[in-house]
């Protein structure tokens, strides 16, 4: 099955917005869509002709190698200390930086990659003064209309310059457009919202009277709507959605701003047009178990079928969840998956559906280090980046750094990053998500798996772009670029 069904890349360049004939968004869910946004801001900002330029010179873009210390290091007192872990970096194996490398002449970017080396170093060494010189350089030679190293830096490291607070300002003020334009032109957050309602829908018990949902975090409501979308063709016409809020200190990262009464009221609204009677409410995180205990007794004697969904680090989400939350979300779904008696649906009482837009290279979830762990970041938000040039055409640049500065500084932070590290190092990376304890769901049917292959590479079988099974249950997808995971899906079912 993973031989015969594997795209290793594929090519994508969709219109700017979804046509009348695309087959990724469909015509409901393009009112739904519709019901989110404004018309009132459709124009991305001048970012590039008139901000940008004004703070960055033709110079900025250059850089001569025969005065290298002089140009970059201008502080007496730092300069030979750093220099001397810059130059030895470039040596060093603990960051496989050749496959960063490839097909790049020697340029200020190499150069850039040599400081972050050296970085990462001054961070394992805990020699924090070192680290904060060799970040001052790296912020002096990075802008966001450089190439694709210059602009991981300068997203990385945006936080520490005042000066900059105008884009991400601008960026904002156009948040409506951008999202919708990532989500219809980016296979990212569709692929995965696809594959984890096919395997809901693939697994829903036929006879159910009454689909209980539990969302990690609902957000926006597409996924929810498109899941509407898909069973009003089904017996079922009653559904719940339970959304989970958690506390501040669960939220690292976000630039959403979506408010749930809102969401609420289009869901619902999306829900009568679908003929389908729903619910939706709001639960503290700490008062779920007790929620859900309520509805086994509330719904007695009925056929009840559980979904437990948690979408995280999608890049159209803009913000970013501590792990922490989502294990423990995901014990809870387990726990309750296990021990629930009432159903009449027999073996299978639900099922867990898990999509990561903050997977890595399997090196991350065992890394010793942060240069490791920082190499296995930088490569998959070079990915990103190569998959957003790749879809956009020249004259668009403006409203590429837009989307860049909404849906890829978040993750790319070095602010996240920490916090991330940390995590990595509490809770052993992402092995936990795979630890789970309920029945794997075993495999996707034939037409989800080509529907999602067709989704990502529109037909061309020889593109960057990739599908992918990674677990030997075959209950783990992943969509990559050009072999670096961008996201993936997993499903249990009980």
């Amino acid at each position: 099955m993973e031989d015969e069904h594997c795209v290793d890349e594929y090519a994508f360049s969709p219109p700017f917005f979804a046509t009348e004939d695309s087959h990724e968004i469909s015509s409901s869910m393009q009112q739904y869509l519709e019901s989110i946004f404004s018309d009132e801001c459709m124009e991305f900002p001048q970012l590039v002709d008139h901000e940008v330029q004004e703070n960055y010179s033709k110079e900025d873009f250059q850089m001569d190698f025969d005065e290298f210390d002089h140009v970059i290091f201008k502080d007496d007192a730092d300069h030979d200390r750093a220099m001397d872990v810059c130059h030895a970096s470039m040596d060093s194996a603990s960051m496989q930086i050749p496959s960063l490398l490839e097909g790049m002449e020697v340029d200020s970017e190499l150069c850039l990659l040599h400081l972050l080396v050296a970085y990462a170093e001054a961070i394992d060494n805990q020699e924090t003064l070192l680290s904060r010189v060799i970040v001052e350089h790296i912020i002096k030679k990075v802008n966001p209309v450089g190439g694709i190293v210059e602009r991981i830096l300068y997203y990385m490291f945006r936080h520490l310059d005042n000066e900059s607070d105008y884009l991400i300002k601008e960026s904002m003020r156009n948040f409506y457009a951008a999202f919708k334009a990532f989500y219809q032109i980016f296979p990212h957050g569709k692929f995965t919202h696809f594959v984890a309602n096919s395997a809901i829908i693939e697994n829903m018990p036929s006879d159910v009277d009454i689909i209980h949902v539990l969302d990690f975090d609902i957000g926006e409501g597409i996924q929810i709507s498109s899941f509407l979308e898909e069973i009003k063709q089904y017996r079922c016409k009653e559904v719940t959605v339970t959304s989970v809020r958690f506390g501040e200190d669960c939220e690292l990262f976000t630039h959403s701003i979506w408010n749930f009464e809102e969401t609420k009221i289009r869901i619902c609204d999306h829900a009568r047009s679908c003929g389908i009677d729903m619910k939706v409410e709001e639960v503290g995180f700490m008062d779920l178990e007790c929620k859900m205990k309520n509805i086994e007794k509330e719904c007695c004697g009925r056929k009840s079928w559980y979904v437990f969904n948690c979408m995280v680090g999608l890049p159209h989400m803009g913000r970013i969840k501590s792990k922490k939350c989502v294990f423990e979300f995901l014990k809870v779904a387990e726990n309750f998956l296990q021990n629930v008696t009432n159903c009449d649906t027999k073996f299978n009482k639900g099922i867990i559906t898990y999509g990561d837009g903050e997977t890595c290279h399997s090196n991350m979830t065992t890394c010793g280090d942060y240069t490791t762990f920082l190499d296995s970041n930088v490569t998959r938000f070079r990915a990103f980046l190569e998959s957003m040039e790749f879809s956009f055409p020249y004259h668009l640049g403006e409203a590429r750094v837009a989307l860049e500065s909404l849906f890829a500084e978040p993750y790319f932070s070095s602010i996240t990053l920490e916090q991330k590290w940390e995590e990595n190092r509490q809770y052993g990376g992402d092995q936990q998500v795979g630890l789970l304890g309920v029945e794997g769901f075993m495999k996707w049917s034939e037409k989800c798996i080509l529907e999602a292959i067709e989704m990502v590479n529109q037909g061309d079988s020889n593109g960057p772009y990739g599908v992918r099974f990674v677990s030997e249950k075959k209950n783990e997808m992943v969509m990559d670029w050009r072999g670096t995971p961008l996201v993936r899906v997993c499903c249990w079912k009980r």
